[in-house]
């Protein structure tokens, strides 16, 4: 029963270990928005407020109403990058529109490099319920030229899962969606313009009025690409309580068994 117990507590740490590698921000939205990857990228919560994530934990979820409740990292550090994983789960309530009742896209989460108005990276919810990530690069064969992929269609009121990577070493854009694979594109001599400018979530990154209406959770930002394989195994992370609920268990079954092997002496 004890190595039972060793085996489960060295898979805590194993799993820990796994998707820590790389991290630069991870944000779980547990009634605050601390940066949990010890990079010190914490948040600013703009008409903060708090919802039931996809394992039904109250408080556990970030949720932006979709009027005046973004996401800030004023000073980022270590997230003006050229390659990267941005993954996280998103629940949407609506599409939200201007004044004339049209639908309007924003971001999920990215950074815009302000002087030269170009995306470092992003992860947008187009105005047709289409989700997609770019970036942009100011030495691309087509100026200014916006490199899409994605355009996965995304219901409302349902927890997904989305990861973003770029890979500088082959040039390869991909967007997944629950952990496989939906598109992706490969443009090697395109490099993203970086940018200091603040990260932005739930409102689009040039600071305008288009906002996020929905839940967020387990938002992440690593400083390379993951594989096929890591970006699955994010997807299936089970809650974290799960672990501790069976490694309490065991512990009270060892008390037992102590107990009656006492007794019986």
């Amino acid at each position: 029963m004890k190595n039972l117990l060793f085996v489960l507590l060295g898979l805590i740490i194993v799993t820990s270990n796994a998707f820590s590698t790389g991290l630069v921000a991870h944000y779980e939205f547990d009634n605050n928005v601390v940066d949990l990857s010890g990079t010190g990228n914490n948040g600013l919560f703009y008409n903060e407020a708090y919802g039931t994530d996809r394992f039904g934990n109250a408080n556990s979820a970030g949720y932006f109403n979709g009027i005046n409740a973004w996401m800030e990292v004023q000073s980022p550090k270590g997230l003006d990058l050229t390659s990267w994983t941005i993954s996280g789960w998103i629940n949407i309530s609506s599409i939200t529109s201007n004044e004339n009742g049209d639908p309007l896209e924003t971001t999920i989460i990215g950074k815009l490099n302000n002087s030269a108005g170009l995306y470092n990276y992003a992860v947008e919810l187009r105005n047709d319920m289409r989700l997609t990530s770019q970036y942009e690069s100011e030495f691309s064969i087509e100026p200014d030229f916006d490199h899409f992929v994605g355009y996965a269609t995304i219901e409302l009121n349902e927890w997904i899962f989305f990861t973003s990577i770029r890979n500088e070493l082959d040039g390869r854009h991909a967007l997944y969606i629950n952990g496989n694979l939906f598109d992706e594109g490969f443009w090697f001599d395109d490099i993203p313009v970086t940018t200091p400018d603040p990260l932005y979530t739930a409102r689009i990154a040039s600071g305008g009025e288009n906002y996020y209406h929905g839940l967020m959770d387990d938002m992440r930002i690593y400083n390379g690409a993951l594989s096929d394989d890591e970006i699955m195994g994010l997807y299936t992370i089970p809650e974290p309580t799960t672990f501790l609920f069976l490694a309490s268990g065991l512990l009270g079954l060892i008390g037992i068994q102590t107990a009656r092997r006492r007794k019986n002496k």
